[in-house]
């Protein structure tokens, strides 16, 4: 398997990544009664409540203004990801979306679930 192959294998697992913290802010609007529309996790994230945007900044231990990039460069992520077979080239800080995504799904107990 070639290098570029391999790389590839990676880009299902930045679309479910991505995909998944866009659906975890969409169920924590939800719960909290607004109507999240959009794949933009940086709009969805900032649409959440002080209680929880502090909470999920806090959970990635990274600074408000180092969130803020790291945010605003996977905020697209889902869309760009999912085609990204028709670029030349692409970057993305899997590491951060990881731990984004973690911190939303550590957010998403405090949901009743009855």
């Amino acid at each position: 398997m070639s290098e570029n192959q391999f790389e590839m294998l990676a880009v299902p697992a930045i679309v479910c990544r991505a995909f998944a913290a866009e659906v975890g802010l969409k169920a924590l609007l939800l719960h909290a009664g607004g109507t999240p529309r959009g794949h933009d996790l940086h709009a969805l994230f900032r649409q959440q409540s002080e209680e929880v945007r502090d909470s999920i900044t806090a959970a990635t231990a990274l600074p408000a203004a180092a969130f803020d990039r790291e945010l605003a460069s996977v905020a697209h992520a889902f869309v760009e990801w999912r085609y990204v077979f028709e670029t030349a080239r692409a970057a993305i800080n899997l590491n951060f979306l990881s731990n984004f995504s973690k911190a939303i799904i550590n957010a998403l107990p405090h949901i009743p679930t009855a």
